[in-house]
């Protein structure tokens, strides 16, 4: 099996473009993990942890484990935004995987 990345990240209590925004001024970016039929849980990661992840390659092919709030979310990169100036993650989204999931796009 492939190894299994870990990122820290925090709860966000709000959605919407007024919380995200917020929570870039804050330092850091805004994230949401959402699929397998359970309620979407909206997370911020840190930057520089997050941009090590996507210079590495293979971004979209690794499985990470993201902590927030001491609940793990195992997921895949599904989406990133970049802004168009300065190529940094606007959002980032993940989708849940199962444990016994296979990917079919």
């Amino acid at each position: 099996m492939a190894d299994i990345i870990s990122l820290a990240a925090e709860p966000r209590e709000r959605a919407g473009k007024g919380a995200a925004r917020a929570t870039r001024r804050a330092g850091r970016i805004p994230a949401v993990i959402y699929g397998n039929k359970e309620t979407p849980s909206m997370v911020s990661i840190h930057p520089i942890d997050l941009m090590h992840q996507i210079r590495g390659g293979g971004f979209f092919s690794k499985v990470y484990e993201i902590e927030a709030d001491g609940k793990k979310h195992r997921v895949l990169p599904r989406d990133i935004q970049l802004h168009p100036v300065t190529d940094q993650p606007i959002p980032v989204s993940y989708t849940h995987l199962r444990a016994h999931e296979t990917r079919h796009d």
